[in-house]
């Protein structure tokens, strides 16, 4: 049995197949009941201990709390009861039906996650040096309300997911399907080094290896993904999504 958790399973999900496929080095986030993150590097997804997401920004201290009480389902729909002065407190999809009927609170809530989004996301954009960052979770079909708000505050494009309802799945099946090794993941301990250099851990070695500049993506698929015996549409270094 194989593990992975459900922001790194979004991530690798839309590196293959969704609105990652072209991006080197991206940036996923979920937005819902949580705040998920993950993160790649030159194709290689970036994990910790227990292979969960490095750096994850879900509990990180931010303004008078921390990263989910600004921007998660429950930071939302508070927020809305505060500035509507309401005794009900409806859920995200209802007050995203409010806002684009031009309810001025609800137009206002999203506003304000969208600023925080961006606040949020700006340094570890710059310091991963991010060219993507991909929004999955269901909050992300409110999109149109808040995504240009925080990008205009990002270095980087910021997308909607391509998959929202099954980015996850497809993910944790290509993991399960071709192993560690072979979809490339990167084990760091504390703060990413130079390089993207880590120690090797029992059974990662090729997975950790070095990561060099791709002039020829096939050439180095086949230098770190095993040969031609595994096909290049499989792998994170080809930059190409399965045909499935």
């Amino acid at each position: 049995i194989s593990f992975m958790s459900d922001a790194n399973a979004f991530l690798l999900g839309e590196a293959l197949s969704g609105a990652a496929r072209e991006a080197v080095s991206p940036i996923g986030i979920t937005l819902g009941t949580g705040f998920g993150f993950a993160s790649m590097k030159e194709r290689r997804l970036m994990v910790g201990e227990s292979l969960i997401p490095y750096g994850a920004l879900w509990n990180r201290p931010f303004r008078d709390g921390i990263v989910e009480d600004y921007v998660s389902r429950r930071a939302i729909r508070a927020r809305y009861q505060t500035l509507k002065r309401c005794s009900d407190l409806p859920d995200v999809r209802e007050i995203a039906d409010q806002a684009r009927q031009g309810d001025a609170e609800a137009l206002e809530t999203f506003r304000q996650t969208g600023r925080f989004l961006g606040e949020i996301l700006a340094a570890p954009v710059r310091e991963y040096g991010a060219d993507l960052v991909v929004v999955g979770g269901q909050i992300a079909r409110s999109q149109d309300l808040f995504l240009d708000e925080a990008r205009a505050l990002l270095d980087c494009p910021i997308v909607s997911a391509a998959h929202i309802d099954d980015a996850a799945l497809r993910g944790a099946a290509q993991y399960g399907l071709l192993g560690t090794a072979r979809i490339g993941i990167v084990l760091l301990k504390d703060k990413l080094p130079a390089g993207i250099i880590a120690a090797p851990r029992a059974g990662h070695e090729r997975a950790i290896a070095e990561i060099p500049q791709y002039s020829d993506s096939r050439r180095g698929c086949k230098q770190h993904c095993g040969g031609d015996d595994i096909p290049s549409v499989f792998c994170l270094h080809s930059g190409r999504a399965p045909n499935t």
